[in-house]
């Protein structure tokens, strides 16, 4: 009997330490709705760093090329859970990470530190592909294997032009501050 609650009390020690990361599904209205500020740019720079309490987060510079929500400036620093530095690697399930030169729309909310991030992680990124006659697209996205298992923010069947996407957006955002006044 001993033996099993010395078991239990270990299991129940590796229990309590491990961590989760739960995301809710968001479409495009609550992306728009929970971002102070929504953009279209290119990622310049892609820089691990140590943050506060040993944890590693990586500073993303994004260049401005549309703005749809706030006023952000010509260049936004967007920090992300997790990255690889100094021989460490942290990593948080549901975070996106990002390469120099790729372009996306950003949905960004201020924390209480006045730092940028994506609002609900990789949901807060939508990406954009350059087609063969260098139309920018969005890529079609990938409907879920079992019908209930996850709600996507929108499926595509087709890729949408950026330009069509770009109107889109500013008519949910509109839509959202309508419903936000009442």
């Amino acid at each position: 009997m001993k033996g099993l609650t010395v078991w239990g009390c270990i299991a129940g020690l590796v229990a309590s330490s491990a961590a989760a990361t739960v995301l809710l599904p968001l479409d495009l209205a609550e992306l728009s709705a929970a971002a102070h500020t929504v953009i279209y740019g290119q990622v310049v720079e892609s820089a691990p760093e140590w943050a506060g309490d040993r944890r590693i987060e990586t500073r993303v510079t994004v260049v401005v090329l549309a703005r749809f929500k706030g006023d952000p400036g010509k260049e936004v620093d967007v920090m992300v859970p997790g990255g690889e530095l100094g021989g460490y690697r942290g990593s948080v399930a549901g975070t996106p990470s990002f390469a120099v030169g790729e372009e996306a729309v950003f949905f960004l909310r201020r924390d209480r530190g006045g730092l940028l991030r994506l609002v609900g992680l990789q949901q807060g990124v939508l990406r954009v592909s350059v087609t063969g006659q260098g139309r920018r697209v969005f890529a079609p996205i990938v409907e879920p294997l079992s019908p209930g298992v996850l709600r996507t923010q929108f499926v595509l069947r087709a890729p949408m032009a950026l330009e069509d996407f770009g109107r889109r957006l500013a008519s949910v955002i509109a839509e959202t501050r309508t419903e936000v006044r009442r």
